[in-house]
């Protein structure tokens, strides 16, 4: 079975301290390249067609569940676009106004209004005429996107009626929004035939993606993997952003062949997604899959990927779910060398991986030392600790644990009578 190799020693256990030692001859994690973290922010702003971009936030707050066996983010349940620079969809119509005009200014030049006359649009007054230019037009569009549907079809096809869409990528990738909000996917399938036909457009990753994340907001795994597919047939290279979202999608309903292809689709294009690979371990620990799991974590050192914070709980909790304790402390050790703050969510799944060995001495080692390593307990640690008493037959300890849990006894972890 593969397993990670860190370069680090680790103390043999002892029941009456609790800490970590690292031989300083010998370099952290040497096995890992350290290469430029990947910076979804700095990738050129174009490629995504978006709006409005986010960056990855570094700090990812996780929490962990004990009972799927899986790690979970706070913001798990966040706008996956957000995550990979995403756009967030702003609604400013005024729902009591009758009128609203959009602006559109050019400068020094003509500025352009479209008047919305609840659910029509007035084509013909403020220069609505064929000789906009295409530029004014998608400003047009991309306001009308933000808005109203149905009108943003109705300008894209008076756009189409008047040669305004001859290679502009742009215009079609906001018709393809709405028809991916709309679910209507064969009229999807259509627009990009048609933008490779007489539009004459370059048809990148941009325009799939945006199917794929509408695929991925709807929970629609077998047509993600279509646009996925198609992309691939049609001689269009994913970028980290349609990995991304798909392996969240996948992770989301656990589909195991669908992740698989598209991880293998990811490497194969030498393309490093840090949350595809957690996603993928993540799927396979909660399957049990413990051997393939592993593979993964080979394939981290392979491709040298660098790690962030939810790379490396996922990691720990791929070793503390199968039992591997040693490995798993191993990964803490490195994690915070690696310049990681201590994480209550680490050493909880340290807790639950001896509770569950039904070795409570270092299990109550680790609980009582949090202080040390300026830590907390939370709900999930006293659980933990409570249910490996239980496994233990040791139902003082778990009484007395429970009570001072449930009096909010702030010396808990130190109670004596453990």
């Amino acid at each position: 079975m593969a397993s990670l190799k860190f370069s680090v020693s680790v103390d043999t256990y002892d029941s009456n301290k609790f800490h970590f030692s690292a031989n300083p001859s010998f370099p952290i994690i040497n096995s890992f390249a350290r290469v430029k973290p990947i910076n979804l922010s700095l990738l050129d702003a174009e490629s995504w067609d978006i709006p409005d971009s986010n960056p990855v936030s570094e700090n990812i707050k996780t929490s962990w569940s004990k009972d799927s066996g899986g790690l979970e983010s706070s913001n798990y349940r966040n706008d996956i676009w957000r995550r990979f620079q995403g756009v967030k969809r702003v609604n400013r119509k005024d729902p009591n106004s009758k009128l609203r005009a959009a602006r559109i200014d050019n400068g020094p030049e003509e500025k352009i209004y479209v008047k919305h006359f609840d659910g029509e649009l007035d084509m013909n007054e403020y220069g609505m005429v064929s000789e906009l230019s295409v530029e004014r037009c998608n400003a047009i569009l991309k306001d009308l996107e933000r808005s109203s549907d149905s009108k943003t079809m109705r300008f894209f096809e008076w756009m189409r009626e008047n040669g305004k869409l001859k290679g502009n990528v742009g215009a079609y990738n906001l018709a393809l929004r709405v028809l991916g909000r709309r679910g209507d996917w064969d009229a999807a399938e259509t627009m990009i035939q048609e933008m490779s036909g007489d539009s004459n457009c370059q048809v990148d990753f941009r325009v799939y993606n945006t199917l794929i994340y509408a695929c991925y907001k709807q929970g629609y795994v077998e047509l993600g993997t279509k646009w996925l597919r198609l992309m691939l047939e049609n001689g269009v290279q994913p970028n980290v952003a349609t990995f991304g979202m798909l392996m969240s999608l996948y992770q989301k309903g656990w589909n195991v062949a669908e992740a698989e292809f598209a991880f293998s689709q990811m490497r194969s294009f030498g393309i490093t997604c840090q949350s595809a690979y957690s996603a993928m371990i993540t799927i396979y620990t909660r399957m049990s899959l413990y051997d393939k799991a592993e593979e993964v974590i080979d394939f981290i050192q392979e491709d040298k990927v660098t790690l962030n914070l939810e790379n490396w709980l996922v990691l720990l909790n791929a070793y503390s779910q199968q039992g591997k304790l040693q490995e798993a402390e191993r990964v803490l050790l490195s994690m915070q060398n690696s310049g990681f703050s201590p994480n209550i969510v680490a050493y909880n799944m340290l807790i639950t991986g001896y509770g569950k060995s039904s070795n409570m001495d270092a299990a109550q080692s680790i609980f009582r030392n949090l202080q040390s390593v300026g830590l907390e307990p939370d709900e999930s640690t006293y659980r933990s600790m409570i249910e490996g008493w239980g496994r233990a037959a040791n139902y003082k300890a778990r009484k007395v644990l429970w009570l001072a849990r449930k009096r909010g006894l702030v010396d808990a972890i130190s109670y004596n009578t453990i």
